[in-house]
């Protein structure tokens, strides 16, 4: 454990700011003003569980009122039964907001108020009694912003970084806006230069 391995190459997945606070290498001014130029969201995330059965079944629902700060529900319940007891079922809800937002400073009992508040007058929550279980989550890095301008700044850290065998994977390390299934493929992509042979998701072995 206390050896020192030869590292030629590292993935980094984690966000840009973040790689920047553990980089003992000089980095350029140009490349640290383009981190700070990329804006990513924070997100806070309230889980309900409630105690009756989801005659509705929904995946989602979106909500673009100015006043109901809940951008997404979602069911998870619906994708599974397995997410929730029997009898029982689950909603999800996010609140997308910038960092300097005032609503990225509320309480976790502001936070569950607006929410079931909302809920329950958009008919999504009938009985609030039957809420059995409540959570509040902050996710510090959700959404990666695409301002006017971005693409100059995530060219230069696209670019820097590889330059220093640094290469860039995930939505806040190589900025762009993917989900899982895009992210591997990028990982996959990676691997396959780093291993100078490209990767095949149907080519690997199937697990039970």
């Amino acid at each position: 454990l206390h050896d020192a391995l030869p590292i030629y190459r590292i993935v980094s997945t984690i966000p840009l700011s973040r790689l920047l606070e553990v980089a003992d290498f000089p980095i350029p001014d140009q490349v640290r003003e383009a981190v700070e130029g990329l804006l990513v969201n924070p997100m806070i995330v309230v889980s309900l569980g409630i105690a009756a059965n989801d005659a509705e079944q929904l995946t989602a629902v979106y909500f673009p009122a100015a006043d109901f700060k809940v951008n997404r529900v979602s069911f998870p319940a619906t994708f599974s039964p397995h997410n929730a007891p029997a009898g029982c079922y689950s909603i999800q809800a996010e609140i997308t907001c910038r960092a300097e937002d005032p609503t990225w400073a509320w309480s976790d009992r502001q936070a569950l108020d607006h929410v079931i508040g909302g809920l329950v007058e958009a008919g999504l929550i009938c009985d609030p009694d039957a809420i059995v279980l409540s959570h509040v989550h902050r996710v510090e890095h959700a959404y990666v912003v695409y301002r006017r301008g971005y693409e100059r700044y995530a060219t230069v850290v696209r670019e820097w970084f590889p330059q220093q065998g640094i290469d860039l994977c995930g939505r806040f390390s190589y900025f762009e806006y993917v989900n899982v299934d895009g992210a591997v493929a990028r990982a996959m992509d990676i691997a396959g230069r780093l291993n100078g042979r490209e990767v095949h998701l149907d080519a690997m072995p199937a697990r039970v």
